[in-house]
């Protein structure tokens, strides 16, 4: 069985692929749809991206996540309603949102990330949310240093090991992709796995319901 974990890179996307709990591939993306296509055989698809947008308060699973990480918890933005997200720019988000709840820059710069895996008509039941950083906080049993730092990339790439995901030193057409990327999507990958054999968990367990869709970040 195939499974795969994709991380937004700064010119598209990268999927690890994981076959039988070991790499497969390594793989760019220009966009959401090519890499659908292009993991059209994965059981299951993992995806650093929010899946499911409030239309008005933050999203139960934002919220639990960054308490779960505790000091780790800025890593985990606060996802805006649409109207925001679909601003013309940052100053016009920031009006159209409500008092005290302006979007973070960080989380307007993805915007059009966003956009495009919800608006997706290729959005299935494989593809589903995951925050790496809430993936190696189970994978650790607490949160880790930084990943911009020394250790906090030396210990995700030894929790990867640990689970039997080596990543291999050529990625080949992916080879430009940045570090933290890789390992992002291979810790995606990790709970795409956990998930093909139901020993994922979620926050909020159940997943909230917005819009008629269930919303959850899984680990």
């Amino acid at each position: 069985m195939k499974v795969a974990g994709i991380d937004g890179t700064s010119n598209g996307w990268v999927a690890v692929v994981l076959q039988g709990g070991k790499v497969a591939a390594v793989r760019p993306f220009a966009d959401f749809a090519s890499a659908i296509e292009g993991l059209r055989d994965t059981r299951f698809i993992a995806i650093d991206i929010p899946i499911g947008l409030p239309r008005t308060g933050p999203r139960q699973a934002d919220v639990l996540a960054r308490k779960r990480l505790g000091v780790r918890g800025s890593s985990v933005f606060t996802v805006p309603p649409r109207r925001v997200l679909e601003a013309a720019d940052y100053e016009a988000a920031k009006r159209i949102a409500a008092p005290g709840r302006k979007p973070s820059r960080q989380v307007f710069g993805i915007r059009e990330k966003i956009l495009q895996v919800n608006d997706s008509p290729l959005l299935d039941s494989r593809v589903f949310e995951v925050h790496p950083e809430v993936s190696f906080c189970e994978m650790a049993g607490e949160p880790l240093p930084s990943k911009k730092t020394w250790n906090g990339l030396w210990r995700r790439i030894h929790l990867l090991a640990r689970e039997g995901i080596d990543l291999p030193k050529d990625f080949g057409e992916a080879a430009d992709a940045r570090p933290d990327d890789v390992l992002d999507a291979a810790a995606a990958a990790w709970t795409a796995l956990r998930k093909s054999a139901r020993r994922a968990g979620s926050l909020p367990d159940p997943p909230e319901t917005l819009a008629g869709r269930q919303v959850a970040i899984w680990f």
